[in-house]
């Protein structure tokens, strides 16, 4: 009988160790000004708030040799059209351009009701892939993407692309 119960006394505290373990391996960036949040595999550091004419903030995190970016930049007034696909459309292209690279697949998304781009962008001079999305939110562009070997989306991949969520507009 006592050996039962310290069976079950390890078997709650190995679960409630690994509960905790998970807890901690999970690194929310989340921000008021940007009115967004997002998971990173790993820990994560700002590496660049500019507060210039456009106030940009940048997020990294490295993680199993995949690199992770969010980047979002608030604008002084609303996109042109009504639901923004000029604008994300010509953000698409203007980033595919600025990596000199060649836009594999392209997706019309939608998150919450703002539309968005979902790509996968090879890059030419190098043996590596950009997943990437970008909307725009009233007035705050997002992007964030992941620089990886594999042209795929891995889970891993997946997780962050799909964690992103808008906190409040």
């Amino acid at each position: 009988m006592k050996a039962n119960k310290l069976f079950f006394v390890i078997i709650i505290i190995f679960f409630v160790s690994k509960t905790i373990s998970a807890q901690e391996n999970n690194f929310v960036y989340k921000s008021d000004q940007g009115k967004c949040q997002i998971t990173f595999p790993s820990e994560y550091k700002i590496v660049s708030n500019i507060e210039a004419n456009l106030p940009t903030t940048k997020v990294k995190a490295d993680f199993n040799d995949n690199v992770y970016f969010l980047k979002f930049s608030i604008h002084k007034t609303d996109a042109v059209t009504e639901d923004n696909t000029i604008f994300v459309n010509s953000t698409a292209e203007s980033f595919v351009s600025g990596i000199k690279g060649t836009n594999l697949e392209k997706t019309e998304i939608k998150t919450g009701n703002h539309a968005g781009i979902d790509m996968t962008v090879s890059m030419n001079d190098k043996p590596l892939f950009v997943h990437y999305r970008t909307f725009l939110a009233n007035r705050i562009q997002y992007q964030y993407f992941v620089i990886s070997k594999s042209k795929e989306k891995t889970e891993e991949i997946n997780n962050f692309l799909n964690s992103f969520q808008i906190t409040t507009q």
